[in-house]
């Protein structure tokens, strides 16, 4: 059995998708947008961290809908040719970038300006309080043919793949919980994921047969860290194989902690479970990189770097690079239990922290 760093440091071949690597760069706002577009500051930013790491997932990106967004920081796919310069300036570095694409649901009634005044969810309920009112089954199939669009604008920009944002109270993760969905027609809890197979499948057309497709999936909502996805296999079974046989090519796992328990009283986290389930690879993550960062402290963190970018993870966080529960992630993936680790904070912060958290784990 490798170590960790023979584990992170081998390739990633399948065969939609080789990467140099397996640490991926998880999708994390960068402050430099400007009303939905982004700034050239960008293209140098996503550059070094393209040297060290095998993917990059660049997100949320909105898709082209009026309640789309929940934070006016959130870019979209408008301008291709300038994201033809970030993503040109990622393959320099033998690196992979997927866009990660979503409409922002229930969450954006939780933003901190007039954004939150209009919002669209599956039911016009969030937990038993009345948010606007239910989309109708035609402004669906609108948002359906939205992602589709937008899908088709992320491959024009040269990316390698789309990843389908359902998670933290997104608006297809809206869909598959009980708490925002009290539909009764073809869409309702009852059919929880035909609202994601329709935009799964429609991105399919989109981008053709070759062109990856990820999706992100988590228990928790920005807004409630204790949700569940599923509270059993046999439900977490009825949620990931329609996704599955839909088209999804690789399961994106958030988890706030890696050794989160993503069903009650069983061993394993989301990433876990979803591959023994599947048979798919998976992205695994949860705080591995940053233990002195709170989930609370992400706010702060983008506003000081975007504002000081020369400041070093190092200024942020006193301790040294460096990745928690090394000996379990090793025997998981000798366990076959993930395929891709991914990071968000720390790269966030340190364009060198790839290789400075190697350094520390010799």
């Amino acid at each position: 059995m490798g170590d960790l760093e023979d584990i992170l440091f081998s390739k990633f071949n399948n065969p939609k998708l080789f990467l140099k690597n397996r640490i991926v760069m998880n999708p994390v706002p960068t402050g430099f947008v400007l009303n939905g577009s982004i700034k050239s500051e960008v293209v140098k930013f996503y550059e070094l961290r393209a040297k060290e790491v095998g993917l990059i997932i660049i997100g949320a990106i909105n898709i082209n809908h009026k309640t789309a967004t929940n934070n006016v920081d959130i870019p979209n796919m408008t301008d291709i040719e300038m994201w033809k310069r970030v993503t040109k300036a990622i393959h320099k570095e033998n690196s992979k970038v997927i866009a990660e694409i979503w409409h922002s649901g229930s969450s954006r009634a939780f933003a901190r300006n007039n954004l939150s005044q209009d919002v669209s969810t599956p039911s016009g309920v969030i937990k038993n309080r009345i948010v606007g009112k239910g989309l109708s089954v035609y402004e669906i199939e609108e948002i359906i043919k939205k992602f589709a669009e937008t899908a088709k604008r992320v491959k024009e920009a040269n990316f390698d793949g789309v990843d389908i944002h359902a998670a933290h109270g997104s608006l297809i993760h809206d869909f598959l919980t009980p708490e925002t969905n009290f539909r009764n027609d073809e869409y309702g809890f009852g059919n929880r994921t035909y609202f994601a197979e329709k935009i799964i499948e429609e991105c399919r057309k989109a981008v053709g047969e070759e062109f990856p497709i990820l999706i992100r999936l988590s228990n928790f909502k920005s807004y409630d860290v204790s949700a569940k996805l599923a509270n059993s296999i046999g439900e977490l079974e009825k949620i990931v194989i329609p996704l599955s046989i839909a088209g999804v090519d690789i399961f994106d796992c958030s988890e706030i902690n890696y050794m989160d328990q993503s069903i009650n009283g069983r061993y394993g986290n989301l990433a876990y479970w979803i591959k023994k389930i599947t048979k798919k690879p998976t992205i695994t993550m949860g705080g591995l990189g940053s233990s002195g960062i709170l989930y609370k402290d992400i706010p702060k963190m983008i506003s000081v770097v975007t504002t000081h970018p020369n400041m070093s993870y190092l200024d942020l966080q006193k301790e040294k690079p460096h990745i928690m529960y090394t000996e379990k992630l090793v025997q998981d993936f000798y366990n076959g239990n993930f395929d891709l680790v991914a990071f968000g904070r720390p790269l966030l912060i340190n364009e060198n922290w790839v290789s400075e958290m190697k350094e520390n784990l010799r």
